[in-house]
């Protein structure tokens, strides 16, 4: 235990779920009255060393009561090695008519990786759930979100909020208004190649 990284995202408050290599957490979803959004997630490696397949993260919206669903936008996760903890603003349109966002975690494990930080809740644990937080079960690999309900295993999107846009890179976490770097292909702070 005590070759272990530190467990940075339990310490800063924000308990991760664990997916293959990676710990995973997510907040709340915010969405402007546009139908842009923002999902902030944070995440720490939880194996060493690396896949050779890059972690990814996709994005559904789907909507609660009906059956319309659609792919928001998929992300490939940053480096994490050395006990790196980055947190990721991703950027999303998500219809007004869409109240929930699922979050599946693509992360292989190396066949040598080696455990770096201490086991969280995995995907696929089984546990009792108090009578408040149950849901319907899934067989989905994934973590859901009702928008606007606060579950364990949800995100809730947040009431539209102006919004002053940002244009972020995965690499160093800069942020910088959308109108003046829209054209940038490089991170003004890390020279990254922005997505």
């Amino acid at each position: 235990m005590g070759d272990f990284y530190a467990d940075v995202l339990d310490h800063v408050g924000r308990p991760p779920r664990e997916f293959g290599s990676v710990h995973l957490h997510v907040e709340p979803v915010i969405r402007n009255p546009l139908g842009q959004a923002t999902a902030v997630v944070w995440l720490q490696a939880a194996f060493e060393p690396p896949a050779a397949t890059p972690s990814s993260v996709l994005m559904m919206g789907r909507q609660k009561q009906g059956s319309e669903h659609r792919m928001l936008g998929q992300f490939p996760l940053p480096p994490l090695e050395g006990g790196r903890v980055v947190r990721c603003r991703l950027p999303l349109e998500l219809p007004p008519d869409f109240d929930e966002v699922h979050f599946q975690v693509a992360s292989s494990l190396h066949p040598n990786a080696g455990r770096v930080r201490p086991a969280w809740k995995r995907f696929d644990t089984l546990e009792i759930p108090k009578e408040s937080d149950m849901k319907a079960v899934s067989s989905e690999v994934s973590m859901g979100a009702d928008l606007g309900e606060s579950l364990l295993d949800t995100v809730p999107v947040m009431a539209p909020q102006v919004l002053k846009p940002l244009r972020t890179c995965y690499a160093c976490g800069f942020d910088g208004p959308r109108e003046e770097y829209e054209r940038a292909t490089m991170c003004p702070r890390c020279d990254a190649a922005w997505m």
